[in-house]
């Protein structure tokens, strides 16, 4: 499972909204969507908004990105 797909179940799990997580991040739903779609790759910056809106620990997530390499 990559990270956009965590996300996406995280936010799903939780009942949250794309609509939402665009008001917490301030990120497009637009955005959020392409992510989670994986027709865009978000940046470490938006990873951190995205974290942040969910309640989510970067640390783990980043984790995950390094064994992915």
């Amino acid at each position: 499972m990559g990270n956009r797909r965590g996300f996406e179940k995280h936010r799903q799990a939780k009942g949250l909204s794309m609509y939402r997580i665009e008001k917490l991040s301030n990120i497009s739903d637009r955005s959020i969507s392409r992510m989670e779609s994986r027709n865009q790759n978000p940046t470490l910056f938006t990873l951190l908004k995205i974290a942040k809106a969910q309640n989510m620990r970067i640390g783990p997530i980043l984790s995950k990105l390094e064994k992915m390499l």
